[in-house]
C-alpha cells in the first residue's frame, strides 16, 4: 500500500490556515495538526492552502489498520520535522516505519498473555 507524506497548509475551519503533515493512503488521510492526529474524513484538496510531497513510502503485507498505526506512529513521533528526511526517500521511513512494526508487535505479544 503507497503513503504519500506531505507538509503544508490545510484550512479545516473558520479559523483559517493550519500548518500540518499529513499522509494520504488509498483509504484515509490523517494529518498532525498541532497536537493532534487526526483522521480526515471529509479532506478534500481544495482544503490545502500549500502542500510539499517529503516522501512516499509503499507497505506491502499490511491491511488498513496496521497502515493506519504505523502512520499514525510516524505523525506522532513527528518524524516528519526531524531534518534530513525530506528527500531521502523510502529508506529513512522504513527505518520508522519498523519502529512502528515493533511496537506492534510487543502491543500484540502483551495482549496475547493477558
Amino acid at each position: 500500500m503507497r503513503v504519500d507524506f506531505y507538509k503544508g497548509e490545510i484550512v479545516l475551519d473558520k479559523t483559517g490556515p493550519k500548518t500540518a503533515y499529513w499522509a494520504k493512503t488509498p483509504h484515509n488521510v490523517m494529518a498532525h495538526i498541532g497536537d493532534e492526529i487526526k483522521l480526515l474524513e471529509d479532506f478534500n484538496q481544495a482544503k490545502i492552502v500549500s502542500e510539499e510531497l517529503i516522501t512516499s513510502l509503499n507497505l506491502p503485507g499490511l491491511d488498513r489498520a496496521g497502515v493506519e498505526t504505523i502512520v499514525t506512529n510516524i505523525l506522532r513521533g513527528e518524524y516528519l520535522t526531524k531534518p534530513g528526511v525530506k528527500d531521502k526517500g523510502e529508506a529513512v521511513l522504513f527505518i520508522l516505519a519498523n519502529e512502528a512494526i515493533h511496537e506492534l508487535e510487543s502491543i500484540q505479544a502483551d495482549e496475547n498473555t493477558e
